[in-house]
């Protein structure tokens, strides 16, 4: 009879751990296994392994333990070393317990803080020298881009180095105000060095032309383009 007892009161618990309704604050230190919806309405500590393959809704904080796993029937969807979830605050930290913002990831020295990837390659990389790469997992400056880009506004590098106005289609080289299609100098004396140096164009009749220096400094004017 204390048998039967006590192997329906472990049913009865059975239950109510599926139906995955948890009230007070709970720390829970043995494995947990529930394929439907777990509500937790209070601070836990989850030191043994769970798996969980319903809703998990939690209304307080939640702590994992080093090397905890959260996973799913096919796949892993979430590792970490320590996690801290600040509901209140709206807050998600990973490897620290203090997140300074809404996702916050603090990393030991030496560490990647955060990539996206599949198994096909790198789409997005932050690494430990806090260059940013996208389509490369080694990004060598603070932004480098293995692919096409496309940019929609304004380009400018270091001030006037380098200018793209994006409303007037018009570039300056040591200008932030590009006067033409292409402009070089912004008033004050520019210098060109270039090798073999050729232009050309269209005439007013849309008669191709193109100009040169020889080697005897003679400046040549002939049809066609640069050969």
């Amino acid at each position: 009879m204390k048998k039967f007892t006590y192997s329906l009161g472990l049913a009865v618990f059975a239950i109510f751990l599926v139906a995955g309704l948890v009230q007070a604050a709970s720390t829970i230190g043995t494995n947990i296994s529930t394929g439907g919806t777990l509500a937790v309405t209070g601070a836990s500590t989850l030191t043994g392994a769970t798996t969980i393959t319903g809703l998990l809704t939690a209304n307080g904080d939640i702590t994992l333990s080093a090397g905890a796993t959260v996973v799913n029937t096919s796949a892993t969807l979430l590792t970490v070393t320590e996690t801290n979830v600040n509901f209140a605050a709206s807050k998600l930290g990973v490897a620290t317990s203090s997140p300074a913002s809404t996702f916050s990831v603090n990393t030991a020295a030496g560490v990647n803080p955060f990539a996206v990837a599949s198994s096909t390659g790198t789409y997005l990389m932050v690494n430990k020298s806090g260059n940013v790469g996208i389509g490369t997992n080694n990004p060598t400056t603070k932004l480098y881009v293995s692919g096409a880009a496309t940019f929609t506004g304004n380009l400018t590098v270091d001030t006037n180095t380098l200018f793209v106005n994006a409303a007037t289609n018009r570039v300056g080289v040591a200008s932030s105000t590009p006067q033409a299609t292409f402009s070089v100098g912004d008033g004050a004396s520019t210098t060109m060095d270039m090798g073999k140096m050729c232009f050309q164009g269209n005439s007013e009749d849309g008669t191709r032309y193109h100009f040169s220096i020889s080697n005897a400094g003679v400046i040549n004017v002939a049809a066609g383009n640069c050969p």
